[in-house]
């Protein structure tokens, strides 16, 4: 049986329509061409994540909106201005649920943020006024495709064993990045301004990345990797 795996989607107000729940269709392609079934999950509460973890194998955590900075315990800067705390924190109980199951998860841009900050760190709010001498983070949305820094891949990382190069280029979406890193995660990419770009967790179950491999893994096979890397993980532990 293929193993399936969620995808968090988010509610969004559509113009002279019903609101939506809204996943990319590039996440949902990626985890079929993977081998995996994928689910969209809508967050529709926190307490109903321990029933949307028991019916999956694994989860991604895909890009979005910036996590609430009230929930890491800090005002917000002007460039902080959509924020969502509701599906913030039905997230936060999803990944302390699939963390409590042993089940793996894999997240993009903002999945790495999240991640981070359910399990106890904070982020740098905005890149650009926060961290002196950085590079450019994001791009512009028309090329999202287009491959514009080079990330730094730790060799001795999970992340250099699923994509096979200590050094790869990328494409950029983001105004924030983990700073303080949660409990059990280590920083195992950054960019050249040391910005972490992957984080991953000591136990090998937790995999996240602040690019953006879905609009990538269909031009590049390496990007591919890490959904494979997912699916396989999901299908290894799968005792639902």
């Amino acid at each position: 049986m293929r193993p399936v795996i969620g995808v968090t989607s988010m509610e969004m107000a559509v113009p002279d329509f019903s609101p939506v729940y809204k996943t990319n269709q590039n996440y949902i392609h990626a985890i079929r061409e993977a081998g995996g079934i994928p689910v969209m999950l809508p967050a529709i509460g926190a307490e109903y994540a321990a029933e949307y973890a028991a019916g999956i194998d694994g989860l991604l955590l895909p890009g979005g909106a910036d996590v609430n900075p009230l929930l890491y315990k800090e005002e917000p800067v002007r460039q902080v201005t959509e924020m969502h705390r509701d599906n913030d924190q039905f997230e936060f109980a999803l990944i302390r649920e699939m963390v409590r199951l042993g089940r793996p998860i894999l997240g993009v841009c903002r999945g790495l943020q999240v991640l981070n900050v359910a399990l106890g760190g904070n982020l740098w709010q905005d890149i650009p006024s926060q961290i002196e001498g950085s590079i450019s983070h994001c791009q512009s949305y028309d090329i999202r495709s287009e491959l514009t820094h080079w990330v730094n891949v730790d060799r001795d990382s999970l992340l250099f064993q699923v994509l096979g190069t200590d050094r790869l280029a990328v494409n950029t979406f983001h105004h924030q990045a983990a700073r303080v890193l949660g409990k059990g995660l280590r920083a195992v990419g950054r960019a050249s301004d040391g910005v972490v770009e992957a984080l991953e967790s000591e136990d090998g179950k937790l995999l996240a990345v602040q690019w953006h491999p879905e609009c990538l893994y269909d031009k590049y096979p390496v990007f591919e990797e890490l959904f494979r890397w997912l699916v396989q993980k999901a299908g290894q532990g799968n005792d639902r």
